[in-house]
Protein backbone atom coordinates (compact mmCIF):
# COMPACT_ATOMS: atom_id res chain seq x y z
CA UNK A 1 0.00 0.00 0.00
CA UNK A 2 1.33 3.35 -0.84
CA UNK A 3 1.86 5.60 2.51
CA UNK A 4 0.74 8.77 0.61
CA UNK A 5 -2.85 7.14 -0.14
CA UNK A 6 -5.24 6.90 2.80
CA UNK A 7 -9.44 5.66 1.99
CA UNK A 8 -11.63 8.02 2.51
CA UNK A 9 -14.91 6.60 2.19
CA UNK A 10 -16.42 3.27 1.43
CA UNK A 11 -20.24 2.70 0.07
CA UNK A 12 -22.17 -0.53 -1.14
CA UNK A 13 -24.68 -1.42 -3.52
CA UNK A 14 -26.75 -4.56 -4.38
CA UNK A 15 -25.46 -6.44 -7.56
CA UNK A 16 -28.84 -8.68 -7.99
CA UNK A 17 -31.33 -7.14 -10.56
CA UNK A 18 -34.23 -8.28 -11.60
CA UNK A 19 -34.78 -7.28 -15.17
CA UNK A 20 -38.61 -7.80 -15.33
CA UNK A 21 -39.11 -5.92 -12.24
CA UNK A 22 -41.42 -8.81 -10.95
CA UNK A 23 -40.88 -9.39 -7.04
CA UNK A 24 -39.08 -12.74 -6.97
CA UNK A 25 -39.37 -14.67 -3.99
CA UNK A 26 -36.56 -14.74 -1.51
CA UNK A 27 -35.24 -18.02 -1.89
CA UNK A 28 -32.24 -20.09 -0.82
CA UNK A 29 -31.43 -20.24 -4.46
CA UNK A 30 -31.53 -16.71 -5.42
CA UNK A 31 -29.32 -15.66 -2.49
CA UNK A 32 -26.92 -17.60 -3.94
CA UNK A 33 -26.54 -14.91 -6.98
CA UNK A 34 -27.02 -11.89 -4.94
CA UNK A 35 -23.46 -9.37 -4.64
CA UNK A 36 -22.31 -7.00 -2.60
CA UNK A 37 -20.03 -4.04 -4.43
CA UNK A 38 -18.04 -1.75 -2.43
CA UNK A 39 -16.46 1.56 -4.10
CA UNK A 40 -13.74 2.80 -2.51
CA UNK A 41 -12.66 6.35 -2.96
CA UNK A 42 -8.83 7.20 -2.57
CA UNK A 43 -7.07 10.16 -2.16
CA UNK A 44 -3.02 11.59 -1.75
CA UNK A 45 -2.75 11.73 1.68
CA UNK A 46 -1.45 15.74 2.24
CA UNK A 47 1.80 16.18 2.86
CA UNK A 48 2.55 17.87 5.95
CA UNK A 49 6.83 17.65 5.76
CA UNK A 50 9.10 20.16 4.95
CA UNK A 51 11.66 20.90 2.24
CA UNK A 52 15.05 22.53 3.83
CA UNK A 53 17.98 23.82 2.28
CA UNK A 54 22.18 22.90 3.57
CA UNK A 55 25.24 24.61 2.73
CA UNK A 56 26.49 27.14 0.37
CA UNK A 57 26.98 27.44 -3.44
CA UNK A 58 29.90 29.75 -5.33
CA UNK A 59 30.33 29.72 -8.73
CA UNK A 60 31.87 31.81 -11.57
CA UNK A 61 30.50 33.59 -14.36
CA UNK A 62 31.55 32.11 -17.87
CA UNK A 63 32.03 28.23 -16.48
CA UNK A 64 29.92 25.32 -17.34
CA UNK A 65 26.38 24.71 -16.12
CA UNK A 66 27.29 22.67 -12.64
CA UNK A 67 24.81 21.59 -10.31
CA UNK A 68 24.19 22.96 -6.88
CA UNK A 69 25.24 19.75 -4.71
CA UNK A 70 28.00 19.63 -6.54
CA UNK A 71 28.64 22.80 -5.06
CA UNK A 72 28.01 22.29 -1.92
CA UNK A 73 24.19 23.24 -1.75
CA UNK A 74 21.62 20.40 -0.87
CA UNK A 75 18.50 20.19 -0.19
CA UNK A 76 16.15 17.32 2.21
CA UNK A 77 12.92 16.16 2.69
CA UNK A 78 11.75 14.95 5.47
CA UNK A 79 7.72 14.51 6.68
CA UNK A 80 5.53 15.53 9.60
CA UNK A 81 7.41 13.04 12.09
CA UNK A 82 10.97 14.59 10.91
CA UNK A 83 11.95 11.39 9.10
CA UNK A 84 13.90 11.88 5.88
CA UNK A 85 12.08 10.58 2.60
CA UNK A 86 12.81 10.16 -0.97
CA UNK A 87 10.63 12.71 -3.19
CA UNK A 88 11.70 14.13 -6.52
CA UNK A 89 13.06 17.15 -6.42
CA UNK A 90 13.49 20.01 -8.45
CA UNK A 91 14.76 23.84 -8.50
CA UNK A 92 14.63 27.42 -9.66
CA UNK A 93 16.14 30.75 -9.26
CA UNK A 94 14.58 33.73 -7.94
CA UNK A 95 15.82 35.89 -10.33
CA UNK A 96 14.84 36.03 -14.07
CA UNK A 97 18.27 37.89 -15.20
CA UNK A 98 21.98 37.31 -14.66
CA UNK A 99 21.58 33.53 -13.68
CA UNK A 100 19.69 30.37 -14.74
CA UNK A 101 18.74 27.23 -12.94
CA UNK A 102 17.25 24.35 -14.58
CA UNK A 103 15.15 21.51 -12.43
CA UNK A 104 17.55 19.73 -12.32
CA UNK A 105 19.70 22.04 -10.29
CA UNK A 106 21.78 23.31 -13.04
CA UNK A 107 23.30 26.90 -12.26
CA UNK A 108 24.78 28.99 -14.44
CA UNK A 109 25.63 32.28 -14.14
CA UNK A 110 25.72 35.16 -16.46
CA UNK A 111 26.55 38.22 -14.69
CA UNK A 112 28.73 38.78 -11.06
CA UNK A 113 25.93 39.17 -7.88
CA UNK A 114 23.99 37.28 -4.98
CA UNK A 115 20.97 34.98 -6.09
CA UNK A 116 18.63 33.38 -4.51
CA UNK A 117 17.55 29.62 -5.25
CA UNK A 118 15.05 27.30 -3.48
CA UNK A 119 14.47 23.58 -3.99
CA UNK A 120 10.55 22.14 -3.82
CA UNK A 121 8.55 19.04 -4.74
CA UNK A 122 5.20 18.33 -6.23
CA UNK A 123 1.87 17.19 -4.68
CA UNK A 124 -1.81 16.81 -5.48
CA UNK A 125 -2.14 20.17 -3.46
CA UNK A 126 0.97 21.70 -5.28
CA UNK A 127 4.39 22.84 -4.79
CA UNK A 128 5.97 22.38 -1.36
CA UNK A 129 9.00 25.11 -0.88
CA UNK A 130 12.39 25.43 0.53
CA UNK A 131 12.82 28.72 2.01
CA UNK A 132 15.16 31.02 -0.38
CA UNK A 133 18.79 30.58 -0.24
CA UNK A 134 21.52 33.01 -1.02
CA UNK A 135 24.14 32.15 -3.73
CA UNK A 136 26.86 33.80 -4.88
CA UNK A 137 27.95 34.50 -8.47
CA UNK A 138 31.51 35.50 -9.09
CA UNK A 139 33.06 37.48 -11.76
CA UNK A 140 34.79 35.27 -14.45
CA UNK A 141 38.35 33.51 -13.48
CA UNK A 142 40.94 35.42 -15.25
CA UNK A 143 45.08 35.18 -15.07
CA UNK A 144 46.45 37.78 -12.14
CA UNK A 145 50.06 37.40 -11.14
CA UNK A 146 52.70 35.27 -11.95
CA UNK A 147 56.01 34.45 -10.25
CA UNK A 148 58.96 32.52 -11.11
CA UNK A 149 61.74 31.36 -9.23
CA UNK A 150 65.01 29.19 -9.83
CA UNK A 151 64.96 26.50 -7.86
CA UNK A 152 66.93 24.11 -10.25
CA UNK A 153 70.01 22.41 -8.90
CA UNK A 154 72.63 23.76 -9.47
CA UNK A 155 70.99 27.09 -10.35
CA UNK A 156 70.86 27.98 -14.13
CA UNK A 157 70.92 31.65 -12.93
CA UNK A 158 74.13 31.65 -10.79
CA UNK A 159 77.05 33.64 -11.66
CA UNK A 160 77.79 33.02 -15.55
CA UNK A 161 81.10 32.96 -16.91
CA UNK A 162 81.23 33.55 -20.79
CA UNK A 163 83.08 30.91 -21.93
CA UNK A 164 82.85 27.90 -19.21
CA UNK A 165 80.56 25.66 -20.85
CA UNK A 166 77.13 26.36 -22.59
CA UNK A 167 76.39 29.81 -23.72
CA UNK A 168 73.04 28.90 -23.71
CA UNK A 169 70.39 28.82 -20.15
CA UNK A 170 67.10 26.73 -20.66
CA UNK A 171 64.49 29.34 -18.94
CA UNK A 172 61.82 27.00 -19.27
CA UNK A 173 63.75 25.04 -16.26
CA UNK A 174 62.74 27.61 -14.11
CA UNK A 175 59.34 27.28 -11.73
CA UNK A 176 56.42 29.25 -13.20
CA UNK A 177 53.57 29.70 -10.59
CA UNK A 178 49.82 31.24 -11.61
CA UNK A 179 46.57 32.01 -9.77
CA UNK A 180 43.98 34.27 -10.89
CA UNK A 181 42.10 37.11 -8.99
CA UNK A 182 40.70 34.35 -6.17
CA UNK A 183 44.03 32.66 -5.70
CA UNK A 184 43.38 29.63 -7.60
CA UNK A 185 46.14 27.96 -9.43
CA UNK A 186 46.05 29.07 -13.34
CA UNK A 187 46.53 26.38 -16.03
CA UNK A 188 48.91 28.08 -18.71
CA UNK A 189 50.01 26.13 -22.09
CA UNK A 190 53.43 27.00 -23.66
CA UNK A 191 51.75 28.67 -26.44
CA UNK A 192 50.30 31.38 -23.36
CA UNK A 193 53.65 32.79 -22.40
CA UNK A 194 56.12 34.75 -24.02
CA UNK A 195 60.19 35.18 -22.10
CA UNK A 196 61.06 38.70 -21.84
CA UNK A 197 64.80 39.52 -21.58
CA UNK A 198 65.91 42.90 -21.07
CA UNK A 199 61.98 43.77 -21.94
CA UNK A 200 62.09 42.32 -25.13
CA UNK A 201 60.34 39.18 -26.18
CA UNK A 202 62.49 36.23 -26.52
CA UNK A 203 61.98 33.62 -29.39
CA UNK A 204 61.55 30.30 -27.78
CA UNK A 205 62.77 29.88 -24.16
CA UNK A 206 66.52 29.75 -24.90
CA UNK A 207 68.65 32.59 -23.95
CA UNK A 208 72.02 32.46 -25.83
CA UNK A 209 74.58 34.37 -23.94
CA UNK A 210 76.76 36.55 -25.63
CA UNK A 211 78.27 39.39 -23.85
CA UNK A 212 78.84 40.30 -20.20
CA UNK A 213 76.70 41.82 -18.32
CA UNK A 214 73.12 41.47 -16.15
CA UNK A 215 70.01 40.02 -17.70
CA UNK A 216 66.47 40.65 -16.31
CA UNK A 217 64.56 38.02 -16.90
CA UNK A 218 60.87 37.99 -16.79
CA UNK A 219 57.83 35.82 -18.32
CA UNK A 220 55.05 37.96 -19.76
CA UNK A 221 51.09 36.18 -20.81
CA UNK A 222 48.66 38.90 -21.85
CA UNK A 223 49.10 41.42 -20.33
CA UNK A 224 50.46 39.69 -17.13
CA UNK A 225 53.84 40.35 -16.45
CA UNK A 226 56.30 38.05 -13.70
CA UNK A 227 58.58 39.11 -11.53
CA UNK A 228 62.35 39.86 -12.88
CA UNK A 229 65.04 37.41 -12.10
CA UNK A 230 68.49 38.54 -12.69
CA UNK A 231 71.55 36.62 -14.64
CA UNK A 232 74.83 37.89 -13.71
CA UNK A 233 77.33 37.29 -16.69
CA UNK A 234 81.15 37.87 -16.31
CA UNK A 235 83.88 38.27 -18.72
CA UNK A 236 85.97 35.56 -20.38
CA UNK A 237 88.21 34.36 -17.84
CA UNK A 238 91.83 35.40 -18.95
CA UNK A 239 95.06 34.71 -18.11
CA UNK A 240 96.37 37.79 -15.60
CA UNK A 241 99.79 36.44 -14.14
CA UNK A 242 101.47 33.72 -14.39
CA UNK A 243 104.30 32.64 -11.43
CA UNK A 244 107.35 29.93 -12.03
CA UNK A 245 108.31 27.97 -9.56
CA UNK A 246 111.46 25.71 -8.77
CA UNK A 247 111.93 22.98 -7.05
CA UNK A 248 114.83 22.62 -7.47
CA UNK A 249 117.13 22.99 -4.00
CA UNK A 250 121.33 24.10 -3.77
CA UNK A 251 122.56 21.67 -1.56
CA UNK A 252 125.95 23.41 -2.04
Amino acid sequence: MNDDKEYTSLSETQGHNNASGDEEENTDENKKFETAYIRINISERPFLGTVSLKGDYTGYVGTEPRLLSEGGLTATVEDETGKEVSRPLFWEAKQLNGITVDEDGKVKFLQPGSYQVRAYIKTVQGMKYSPWKEIQGLAAKKLDKLTISDETNPKILATFILGDGSDEVDLSKLRLKAVDQYGNNWLLDAGDVKWLVNGEELSGSTLKVTKAGNYKISLKSGSVVSNELELEVKEKRKLKSLKIASAITDKG
